[in-house]
Order: structure tokens, then C-alpha cells, then sequence
């Protein structure tokens, strides 16, 4: 794997963390799914001690597209913004999804998804140029496939997702062409009672970092 593909996809910075938990949300409160616009404000720790704030919106319109944004404020004033638009093509079945960074940089992702054979493709093309593309299958927490960047890199991956009451875990291996593998993993849990979610990643070159988020469901 490239040196691109493992800062464009996988490498995340304290704040980048604290912004990913804040995602993680979705997975803790399924039942307002249905939602179109929601926003939600809170406060973050860092596994390094780090506080600071939070604020994040999204739209969604069904079979059409959404929109995010996100930020975090830090103790020391510093503020780090992630937006995310995305679309999709009813005809052709593609979906369309542009994210940008704090600093200008982002990467856009196409892809194409077939429910009947959960057979899957994605490009992922970096500010910079560069691509990488994914294909495989998933299903019931399984996904598997092959990789492709633009400078003509392959290997293969496989991750495993699983889903509890109030958990989320992921686990994934990539393979290089040349037989180097690769492991990472993420760990989110929920607490109802405090609503705080807690965060841990382990990235490919095995540093892990960790946060929580704690938040408010009715902004």
C-alpha cells in the first residue's frame, strides 16, 4: 500500500479522532434514522487528556443525497472543520460522495453497489491526483475484495464489522503485492446514561489513539 493511501484513508490526528467518535453517534441512536436534518453540539476528550467542543449538522434527502459538517474547537481555541456532500444517480446506481478537510484537502469517492450480489466497487480520488480503487463483497459484517491505486499497486483486504448493544467494532487487514500485511482496528463504545461515546484506533503502523464525545441528541 501506498504511502498516499495511508494518509488519505486510514491516518488520523487527535482532533480527527475526537470528529470520527462524533460520527460514531449514528450508530448509537439508529431509532432517529429516519431524520432529515439534525444537528448536535457537545463536548470531546482525547485519550492524551485534550478537550474542547463540538458541532455537527447533516441533511438528508432519500435516494437523492446528504450533506455533513462537522467541527471541533479546542481547548486552546483551535478550530478543525470536515464538510461532506454526497449524491447518487438513480439510473446508473452510483453514488458520489466529496469530503474536504481543514485544510483544503479532501478526496473524492465513486461507487456502485449491487444488492444482489453484494458485489461493490469504489474510486477514491485525492486532492493531489492520485487514486486508488476497491472492489469487493460483503455481507452480515464481512467484507472482502482487491485494490488498485493509480500508480498500479495491488493487494487485497478483509474486514469484519461487529454490532452489540451499545458497541461498534471493526477489524482490517490489507496485503500488499509483495506480501506485507497490514492491521487496524477501531472500538466505539455508547453509554445511554452519560451519553458519551468512547473511541479507540489502532492504525497500520500499530499507534493507537482514543477519545470520547459527549453530546446532546435534542439541539
Amino acid at each position: 500500500m501506498s504511502q498516499h493511501k495511508n494518509s488519505l484513508l486510514y491516518k488520523v490526528s487527535c482532533i480527527a479522532l475526537a470528529v470520527s467518535v462524533i460520527g460514531a453517534i449514528n450508530f448509537a441512536t439508529a431509532s432517529d434514522a429516519e431524520a432529515r436534518e439534525r444537528s448536535r453540539t457537545g463536548s470531546y476528550t482525547t485519550g492524551k487528556g485534550k478537550t474542547g467542543t463540538f458541532q455537527s449538522s447533516a441533511s438528508r434527502t432519500k435516494g437523492e443525497g446528504f450533506s455533513r459538517s462537522k467541527s471541533a474547537t479546542t481547548d486552546s481555541g483551535k478550530t478543525y472543520v470536515r464538510t461532506a456532500t454526497g449524491s447518487y444517480d438513480k439510473e446508473t446506481g452510483t453514488r458520489t460522495k466529496e469530503v474536504t478537510n481543514q485544510n483544503g484537502k479532501g478526496y473524492t469517492a465513486t461507487g456502485s453497489y449491487d444488492k444482489e450480489t453484494k458485489t461493490g466497487t469504489k474510486t477514491v480520488t485525492g486532492s493531489d491526483g492520485k487514486t486508488a480503487t476497491v472492489t469487493g463483497t460483503g455481507g452480515d459484517g464481512q467484507r472482502s475484495g482487491t485494490y488498485t491505486t493509480g500508480s498500479g499497486k495491488t493487494g487485497s483486504y478483509n474486514s469484519t464489522v461487529t454490532k452489540e448493544e451499545g458497541a461498534y467494532n471493526k477489524d482490517r487487514t490489507v496485503t500488499t503485492d509483495d506480501g506485507k500485511t497490514y492491521d487496524s482496528s477501531a472500538t466505539y463504545a455508547h453509554d445511554k446514561e452519560s451519553n458519551t461515546v468512547t473511541g479507540s484506533r489502532t492504525n497500520f503502523r500499530g499507534k493507537t489513539r482514543g477519545g470520547s464525545v459527549t453530546y446532546d441528541l435534542n439541539k
